[in-house]
């Protein structure tokens, strides 16, 4: 069976489809980073206090960094990078707001920083795990490419000869209207169309 060539927001546009296990795998660390979102809820932690030093999500990031090259090219790599940027970006925030405790005067801005980064770690988990109960890869800035297979030495694209104003999923590379993801489905966004491209002649000795 050829593989997909589609671009698209979940596993039909990838060029594999990652085993059961590696989605189980991904289900587990949002798990256990949801786990210490609780933990962060019900303890005198801060939400993204607990997320960061808490032990479950220490274990489900290096889980993260283990098996990430097995997610490459599926749908779940981007969910792996999602994961490990989340973790990163809440432990910047924790050190910025130790900063600011510091200098004292900047106490209160501190616990505003720490309460609203507890709120975001709750809206990336959330919104990661749904995502993830539909088989989807999450569209995001910095999140991988699609890599496609190129059956027979020809590759199909998807090419948008007109992208009406708004249209999400498109974007301009090298002055043509490439459909780079389509935010929701396998269909293609009204302003994609498929084409394929013929391979290039060989050429001759």
């Amino acid at each position: 069976m050829a593989e997909s060539d589609l671009i698209s927001g979940d596993t039909g546009g990838f060029a594999k489809i990652p085993d059961q296990s590696l989605v189980t795998t991904t289900h587990i660390i949002y798990g256990l980073h949801a786990l210490s979102i609780v933990i962060g809820l019900v303890s005198a932690l801060t939400v993204v206090g607990a997320f960061v030093f808490g032990i479950p999500s220490i274990i489900a990031v290096i889980i993260n960094y283990v098996n990430q090259p097995n997610a490459r090219d599926t749908f779940l790599e981007s969910h792996f990078r999602w994961q490990i940027r989340t973790f990163w970006f809440a432990l910047m925030w924790i050190l910025i707001g130790v900063v600011l405790f510091i200098t004292i005067i900047g106490i209160p801005v501190a616990w505003v920083i720490l309460f609203g980064a507890g709120v975001w770690v709750i809206y990336r988990v959330a919104r990661g795990w749904l995502t993830l109960q539909d088989r989807k890869a999450l569209i995001f800035r910095g999140a991988p490419a699609l890599r496609r297979s190129r059956p027979g030495g020809a590759r199909a694209i998807t090419v948008c000869s007109a992208v009406p104003a708004g249209t999400r999923g498109c974007a301009s590379r090298s002055g043509r209207d490439r459909c780079v993801r389509p935010a929701i489905s396998t269909a293609h966004p009204p302003c994609c169309q498929p084409r394929p491209r013929q391979p290039a002649p060989r050429d001759r000795p």
